[in-house]
């Protein structure tokens, strides 16, 4: 799979990875815990099961008026078993449109995170 997403600036990063820390050192499941380098709070915008090659300069385009604000929300749930905790992230009319030109862009195949879909995506971290 490869993703397109929105990482963060690094004082609502590290904030973020402190709560991250906090979940780990109450025991609980983390992201902490996953150690490796591409491992950040970020919003995923959209999901393929491979990225055309050309698809990069589509998705250049859709970008171009990075950065933007953002309101980090409360926390929410997903799932059912196991539950994934994740932080809400208001969705305003930038965002979604934002998240929409990026899914065009991408082309993801039919029926994949469904989840992503404009309309349907719920912005989180």
């Amino acid at each position: 799979m490869q993703s397109v997403e929105l990482v963060l600036d690094p004082v609502t990063e590290a904030q973020l990875v402190r709560e991250w820390r906090a979940l780990a050192d109450a025991g609980l499941p983390s992201q902490s815990r996953h150690t490796g380098a591409s491992n950040r709070p970020h919003v995923t915008l959209a999901v393929s099961s491979a990225l055309a090659a050309e698809a990069e300069e589509r998705i250049a385009a859709a970008v171009a008026g990075l950065p933007l604000p953002i309101v980090v929300g409360g926390l929410g749930v997903f799932g059912s078993s196991p539950y994934i905790l994740v932080r809400s992230v208001t969705a305003n009319a930038v965002l979604l449109e934002l998240q929409a030109r990026v899914h065009a862009a991408v082309e993801p195949p039919a029926g994949v995170f469904r989840n992503l879909q404009p309309g349907r995506w719920n912005p989180h971290i």
